[in-house]
């Protein structure tokens, strides 16, 4: 699958334009995003998108470096939803931390509540 636009630049991830208008207006949400992986992050994004709550997934099967993650200064937590390896999940929070995120919680049967924070980061809420 091709997840380049017709110039060449990655695409956004499913519901990334919101994400985008946050990150252009440079706008630090309160809250978490939470990014759904493995073979029911559709339908998990979908459930939390419908009660109201900023979500997004990473098609399944989908390379993470193939998008582009507007995520600058916010909380992010990755959900793993089964069929994600461990070492994938791990390069990917650090990939979103690459991206700017503030913080990442990762959620997974292998990683149940880690913490990922940039070089020198901490972590006060």
């Amino acid at each position: 699958m091709n997840h380049y636009n017709a110039q060449g630049s990655q695409k956004l991830p499913p519901f990334g334009r919101i994400l985008l208008a946050y990150q252009q207006e440079s706008i630090r949400l309160n809250s978490h995003i939470t990014i759904y992986v493995g073979k029911d992050g559709q339908d998990e994004a979908f459930a939390e998108k419908r009660a109201g709550f900023l979500a997004t997934f990473l098609p399944y099967g989908d390379d993470f470096r193939s998008y582009k993650w507007p995520v600058s200064e916010q909380k992010l937590i990755v959900q793993d939803t089964g069929a994600m390896k461990a070492v994938d999940l791990t390069k990917f929070c650090f990939y979103l931390i690459n991206s700017g995120a503030r913080v990442v919680f990762l959620y997974s049967d292998e990683h149940p509540n880690e913490l990922i924070l940039p070089p020198g980061g901490t972590y006060n809420g």
